[in-house]
């Protein structure tokens, strides 16, 4: 083979080899970036049951593609607390089946409902937390309580620390998507209202300067009753 030919085929070698190194870093990034999107099971949350952590994996796994492998890496992964220890003190589980069939079996699925309705009766909307950062923990914890929505949607409107004059179009909604919108109406007419407040709160010092101005000269903080120029009369 001529020199040419040599070099190309090396030069083709080298681009085959960079093109499945840069495939391998993206799936390690992908399955880092994707990984973090299953929440992590104790095996002590009464609302989060073993069964849900199960199908979080296997629902995000056929999105994204993961392996069985790597089923079982981000699995491993999301255990802490007393579900960690165990998995520390069980054998090495080889796939995903055999650690899905473990956890299911150590920690069987009981949701805890009066917790979740506790939870969602004492949980209230935070001053810097907007309504839909507020709505979106709440709908997932009625999901998992199993509650009509509009049951679970009265614990979220109950939730916002607000007079209920101000909160009355948010009461009799029944869907999330109407929730949705009315939140975001609600929103834009709580900063109408604290605008007008911010205004209201500053127009009392306006007052009083025009009180401070002297309708003999027209100058400022002195009335007329002290006006260094009376004796001139009226100035216009």
């Amino acid at each position: 083979m001529s020199k040419d030919g040599e070099e190309r085929r090396k030069n083709r070698q080298d681009d085959f080899e960079d093109s499945i190194g840069a495939q391998a870093d993206f799936r390690v990034n992908m399955l880092q970036m994707t990984s973090e999107l299953i929440p992590n099971y104790s095996g002590q949350d009464g609302t989060f049951t073993a069964a849900q952590w199960a199908q979080k994996i296997e629902d995000n796994a056929q999105i994204f593609g993961w392996t069985p492998l790597q089923q079982l890496l981000v699995a491993r992964r999301s255990l802490t607390g007393t579900a960690a220890l165990w998995l520390r003190a069980e054998r090495p589980f080889k796939s995903w089946d055999d650690l899905k069939a473990a956890v299911l079996k150590e920690f069987p699925d009981s949701v805890d409902i009066k917790t979740i309705h506790e939870t969602m009766s004492t949980r209230k909307k935070k001053d810097n937390e907007s309504c839909l950062d507020y709505m979106l923990p709440m709908k997932e914890l009625g999901k998992r309580g199993k509650m009509p929505d509009y049951v679970a949607i009265k614990y979220i409107v109950d939730g916002i620390r607000d007079l209920e004059t101000n909160k009355i179009m948010l009461y009799g909604v029944t869907t999330y998507a109407e929730l949705k919108e009315k939140l975001r109406i609600y929103e834009t007419v709580r900063s109408k209202m604290e605008q007008r407040r911010r205004s209201e709160a500053r127009s009392p010092r306006q007052k009083t300067s025009e009180k401070n101005r002297c309708f003999s000269c027209g100058e400022m903080n002195h009335t007329s009753a002290f006006c260094p120029y009376k004796e001139k009369g009226l100035v216009f």
